[in-house]
């Protein structure tokens, strides 16, 4: 195995990888955009079939069409990192947003934090119930 070789299985293996922990988080963080959703799906998909024709050995690749197919699959682990970025990116402007209506509450007590007509609060000296 020459070492273009395996840079390029190390270079597929990571985009695979990527790829699906990319989708992972997506899915996870329920960013509801059913067209990415799909993209992404999609990109994962094509990562780990091409990681299995690399595997399984370009080489052994006979027809011209194949290896164009296999050579398309390849050129499109170029597009997982930007992919990861735009997820990355969305998943920070989604979660870290400062809430400008929200209350500091650290300095206020307790009994003007819990509503009075329905709540009872004992202060045991360290811990409010």
């Amino acid at each position: 195995m020459t070492l273009k070789q395996r840079i390029s299985g190390i270079w597929l293996i990571s985009m695979t990888l990527l790829s699906l922990f990319a989708y992972t988080v997506y899915f996870v963080a329920q960013m509801r955009l059913t067209i990415l959703q799909t993209a992404y799906l999609m990109l994962a998909i094509l990562q780990v079939i091409t990681l299995i024709l690399y595997l399984w050995g370009p080489e052994k690749l006979k027809s011209r069409v194949l290896k164009l197919v296999y050579r398309v699959l390849y050129a499109t682990s170029f597009f997982v990192i930007p992919a990861f970025v735009f997820i990355f990116t969305g998943l920070v402007y989604q979660y870290h947003v400062p809430i400008p209506d929200s209350i500091d509450a650290a300095s206020m007590p307790v009994e003007e934090i819990l509503p009075q007509d329905k709540t009872v609060v004992y202060n045991t000296g360290t811990v409010y119930v």
